[in-house]
């Protein structure tokens, strides 16, 4: 679906904010479009584990959407969205993000 036709999650003047796949959005955006891509995608550590909160053992599972599916596969989700914001984005990429 063109970006154009997609409801925003949150829109004033020209700043849009879209609610869902990042991969999907970036890619009805057009190349070098956005001043910032901000995604949060899963850290992958719903893993079965505890920490403790407030003196308590308290599970880190967050869900489903956050459990790893094996290191490929989270490398290759991680290297879509990642690639899909450089192409969106026109501002130079940062040095650290080159090197990651």
């Amino acid at each position: 679906m063109p970006v154009e036709k997609r409801e925003a999650y949150y829109a004033e003047r020209n700043a849009r904010i879209f609610n869902g796949d990042a991969v999907e959005i970036m890619a009805d955006i057009p190349d070098e479009s956005v001043d910032l891509v901000f995604a949060d995608p899963p850290y992958n550590l719903s893993n079965g584990g505890f920490t403790c909160h407030a003196g308590k053992c308290a599970s880190v599972d967050k869900g489903k959407w956050d459990a790893s599916r094996g290191v490929e596969k989270d490398y290759e989700f991680h290297y879509a969205w990642i690639e899909a914001g450089f192409r969106n984005s026109y501002c130079p990429t940062p040095q650290w993000m080159k090197e990651a």
